[in-house]
């Protein structure tokens, strides 16, 4: 049975999206909560993506990614900057031209933002090292 499901369901998206809810729920918060405070929508972003940074690298790479390897957090940053400014852009599209409020443009962004940064994470930083899988094996053999 366990097998069947594996087979049917991709259970790394499915851990992805869990691990997912709870990086977004823990950043919807850090950014509503500094918007509240200093109603500034840049500040809010930066400060929810740098919190972000640290907090979602570690639950990402150990519960979805299954890794410890520190030395990807470059690569993770980077993935983090583009985000950023997709999102960036998204809030001011969204809130100063048509007018959405800052907490609802927020949510809407974080609909469709997950899915880049899914494939980002898997294929840029937590995807197989450029020395791995069976290329590796044979240039070992061959040299």
């Amino acid at each position: 049975m366990r097998r069947l499901i594996k087979e049917i369901v991709d259970v790394q998206f499915l851990k992805f999206v869990l691990t997912g809810v709870l990086n977004t729920a823990v950043g919807y918060f850090v950014y509503a909560l500094v918007f509240w405070l200093t109603e500034n929508k840049p500040v809010a972003l930066g400060v929810d993506y740098i919190f972000g940074i640290f907090f979602n690298f570690k639950t990402y790479s150990v519960l979805v990614f299954k890794t410890h390897d520190n030395s990807r957090i470059f690569r993770f940053l980077l993935v983090y900057v583009l985000t950023f400014g997709m999102n960036y852009i998204s809030l001011w599209v969204l809130c100063d031209i048509l007018g959405v409020n800052a907490y609802l443009g927020q949510i809407i962004a974080l609909t469709y933002i997950p899915l880049v940064l899914y494939a980002l994470l898997k294929f840029v930083v937590f995807g197989p090292e450029k020395n791995s899988g069976p290329m590796k094996e044979i240039t070992d053999d061959t040299i």
